[in-house]
């Protein structure tokens, strides 16, 4: 947390008050005054208003499973329209983890927690991502082990990946990478236009009755889960 956000939220005060706040008040890091308000304020601390000393809370860790819509933008640029802060609309500041396109939609972990951001975006840990897909025209058995086998895309050749029959044009993909448009792309090299794209499960975590627009609460086997991947490298 910067020493402006901490003056903020201690006493209060809008954005643009900041400034004449700490010109007006003998505020101090650590016995020294006059620090930049963008200093970074660390653990150890001590920060002082008028000979008062003020803790620092710890801000706590935050991790949502949201089932995103079509139509929502995965970006907390309040410029974009339709973009995920404001659809989402939480008092706290958390980001996507990864990217699912304004196109498709399904489930993504929304947190505050750069530890598990990072884990899950690393493709060396090997989180598997499952969606749902329903296509324009029938599939067979040679599209579904053609997929599998690796897709020329984006110059280079997609990892070998899961496929599930489901109806004549419906079926399962399941990833541990995450290309741009990776499956969309995939599916346009055989000749197929994609429908819907749904996803379904981000490792252990499913989708399960969680309704359209709505989130959840990770509990607490979950993020333990999600720990372990970062602990078994």
């Amino acid at each position: 947390m910067r020493l402006h956000q901490f003056l903020k939220d201690q006493f209060r005060l809008c954005k643009s008050e900041v400034q004449s706040f700490n010109h007006d008040h003998n505020v101090m890091v650590n016995g020294i005054p006059d620090k930049w308000l963008s200093y970074i304020i660390k653990p150890n601390d001590v920060i002082s208003v008028d000979g008062k000393i003020y803790g620092i809370k710890k801000e706590e860790n935050v991790y949502l499973l949201l089932n995103k819509p079509v139509g929502i933008t995965c970006t907390n640029d309040r410029n974009v329209d339709n973009n995920l802060r404001d659809y989402v609309n939480f008092d706290k500041r958390i980001f996507p983890v990864g990217r699912l396109d304004k196109d498709s939609c399904g489930i993504i972990i929304l947190t505050n927690d750069g530890k598990i951001f990072n884990q899950i975006l690393d493709q060396n840990n090997h989180i598997e991502k499952e969606y749902l897909l329903h296509v324009d025209h029938p599939i067979n058995n040679i599209f579904l082990d053609l997929m599998s086998r690796g897709v020329p895309i984006l110059n280079r050749v997609t990892k070998p990946c899961k496929m599930e029959y489901v109806s004549p044009c419906e079926f399962k993909i399941t990833l541990q990478e995450g290309m741009n448009r990776q499956i969309r792309r995939m599916c346009k090299f055989f000749g197929y236009r994609v429908i819907s794209l749904q996803r379904i499960r981000i490792g252990h975590l499913v989708i399960d009755n969680l309704a359209e627009g709505q989130f959840r609460y990770l509990t607490s086997d979950e993020i333990a889960k999600l720990l372990e991947f970062n602990q078994k490298r």
